[in-house]
């Protein structure tokens, strides 16, 4: 049975934050784009596309998803946990 952690919230990231940290970035990212900023892989965007964990943060013209950078990275950081799939 797993136990669940009590883990303090982290504090919400300020707009300062993400500027000073992501500032280099273009405001829009295609997918690839996106992917390497984060350091993840391509497919890991599409499955969170997928599962709708980054609803609200992208619009899709045709194939192409083009992703506002700072509501990713506040979805990440300051948004509710994604449930696991059983």
């Amino acid at each position: 049975m797993k136990r669940k952690r009590n883990r303090k919230p982290m504090p919400k990231l300020t707009q300062d934050e993400i500027n000073s940290t992501f500032g280099s970035a273009r405001g829009i990212l295609q997918t690839h784009e996106l992917a390497e900023l984060l350091g993840l892989k391509v497919r890991t965007i599409y499955e969170w596309v997928a599962r709708d964990y980054l609803e609200g943060t992208y619009q899709t013209r045709g194939k192409y998803h083009f992703f506002w950078r700072d509501r990713v990275i506040k979805k990440l950081f300051n948004g509710t946990e994604w449930q696991t799939p059983s």
